[in-house]
Parts: C-alpha cells; sequence; structure tokens
C-alpha cells in the first residue's frame, strides 16, 4: 500500500497532473487580458470559411476551449493590441500541454477587405501558429450581414 501511495503523489505531483489542462483557466486568461470574458452560455454556432475556402463550424471545435474575436486586418487602433495579445496567449498555451486543447478562431467584420491573401498575411504578421488557430470569414453564398450578424449574438 506503501508503494501504490507512493507512485500516486509522484503521479499527481508531476505538471500533466498538477496543472490540469482546463483548470483555472478563466483566471489565467483574465490575468492575462483584462477584455477576456467568460461565457456560460451555449455559444451561437456558425458556418464560415477559412483562407483556403475550407467551411469551419463552431461545432468542428466540440472538444475543444474556444477563444473567439471579432477583428480585421485593416484595423488600426485597439485591433492590433488584441491581436498582439491573442498572440501572445496563444505563445503561451502552445508552450505548455494545453495546445491541443484550445483553438484560436478569428472571425473578420470586414470581409469585404480580408480576402484570403489579407488573411493568411495576417495571421503571419501576429505570429499566430496555424495548428490552432483560424482566421474566418463569411461564405460565398452568405450576405455579408451575417458576420455582423454573428457578431452581435456573441455580443
Amino acid at each position: 500500500q506503501f508503494l501504490v501511495m507512493v507512485a500516486l503523489v509522484a503521479i499527481l505531483a508531476t505538471p500533466t497532473f498538477a496543472d490540469h489542462p482546463g483548470e483555472n483557466l478563466d483566471t489565467r486568461m483574465i490575468e492575462m487580458e483584462s477584455d477576456f470574458h467568460v461565457i456560460d452560455t451555449l455559444a451561437p454556432a456558425f458556418n464560415l470559411q477559412d483562407a483556403e475556402g475550407k467551411l469551419v463550424r463552431l461545432s468542428d471545435f466540440i472538444d475543444k476551449i474556444v477563444l473567439l474575436n471579432f477583428t480585421y486586418s485593416n484595423c488600426t487602433d485597439m485591433c492590433q493590441l488584441h491581436s498582439k495579445k491573442i498572440s501572445e496567449i496563444q505563445a503561451s498555451i502552445n508552450d505548455g500541454h494545453m495546445k491541443d486543447l484550445v483553438q484560436f478562431i478569428s472571425v473578420t467584420t470586414v470581409p469585404m477587405s480580408d480576402i484570403p491573401p489579407t488573411i493568411t498575411n495576417y495571421e503571419k504578421i501576429y505570429g499566430l501558429d496555424p495548428v490552432n488557430s483560424v482566421y474566418l470569414t463569411h461564405t460565398a453564398d452568405q450576405p455579408v450581414s451575417a458576420i455582423h450578424q454573428l457578431a452581435r449574438d456573441y455580443g
């Protein structure tokens, strides 16, 4: 019994178990970004597309913690600060063992100018890791207003 107890203590003391991926994430995020808001309700669904034209749904990330923001690539004020902060948060998360558990989603609010090359360049400028980050826009069959309605739905 003593050996089992020692083994259990050793296992629980390792970083993987001591810092559970979802534990205290809200607190950590609020410490890193004062504008971070916890939403404990069901998020509005969406069907959008990435820079390559691939359809992306919120439900694609059902098993992930999703950090979603609305922005546009030509923004010259707060968007740049938020994008830089999101990049820092992603780097912090990706340096640990949560990389596979967290998905970063940016949705453009100006889809007419955020075309695929612009989106790709935006991701590179801010150093966003495409492994768990995606920048989305409306699909060809959606009106531009669909993005604005989605932003309103998210509050």
